[in-house]
């Protein structure tokens, strides 16, 4: 099952998906709110308590597509804000035996706030366009006032929620992450079985969720998925 990022679509995951059919390992891929179709059709906006969200769908998955899905052989994915929202979901529901993390963000709420707040100590009038997109885009997903969305991020916290995760985690970095150091920092506050990765320049996939280098980063994932599952 792969949650796709802030930013994103589910189609978005693609690279991912098609190693994985290429294996013969089935896909559940899913806008949740605040994201694609739930966001645009629905009007669902994000909500931190993402338990809410995986478990309907693993529900559904394995109900519809029974013939599918091994009930002992499931993996969670999340791609980007999609890495921090899936630990709520392995932290409370235990039918998964493998997390991957790509990347792994402890209190993504905070980093985020940090910025917008820079953000709204520029006066309207005087910011570039693109920070008032930034803004408005944040207040659309979160479903907020802008001047609200930092209060909001602060409910996106997964420092209490992370030592219940018990499914084997690997956490993915890359040598030029746009947070460094947040995935390390995730890696070393879980208690479960995990395995750390970097991605560095010289594999190409150093940057966020392995940009411009999917084909060794899927090589890489599915290597270990195939293993552990």
């Amino acid at each position: 099952m792969i949650t796709p990022g802030r930013d994103t679509w589910a189609e978005d995951t693609r690279w991912i998906y098609d190693e994985a059919i290429r294996r013969g390992i089935h896909c559940v891929i899913y806008d949740g709110p605040g994201q694609g179709l739930a966001l645009r059709m629905q009007g669902l906006t994000f909500r931190p308590d993402w338990e809410h969200v995986v478990t309907p769908v693993l529900d559904y998955a394995l109900d519809k597509l029974a013939n599918e899905v091994d009930p002992d052989r499931i993996g969670l994915m999340g791609m980007s804000f999609g890495g921090f929202l899936n630990t709520r979901a392995a932290a409370f529901d235990k039918r998964f035996k493998v997390m991957v993390a790509d990347p792994g963000n402890l209190a993504w709420g905070s980093q985020i706030k940090q910025r917008l707040q820079m953000i709204l100590q520029v006066p309207e009038g005087q910011r570039p366009p693109f920070m008032n997109f930034m803004l408005d885009d944040y207040a659309w997903k979160q479903g907020v006032p802008k001047e609200d969305v930092p209060a909001d991020l602060d409910r996106y916290d997964n420092t209490d929620v992370v030592e219940l995760v018990a499914c084997e985690t690997l956490v993915l970095d890359g040598a030029a992450e746009v947070q460094p150091g947040a995935a390390k920092q995730y890696f070393d506050a879980l208690r479960c079985p995990k395995e750390y990765h970097l991605f560095d320049f010289d594999s190409t996939a150093q940057c966020h969720c392995q940009t411009g280098g999917y084909a060794p980063a899927s090589e890489f994932i599915m290597n270990w998925l195939e293993e552990k599952l």
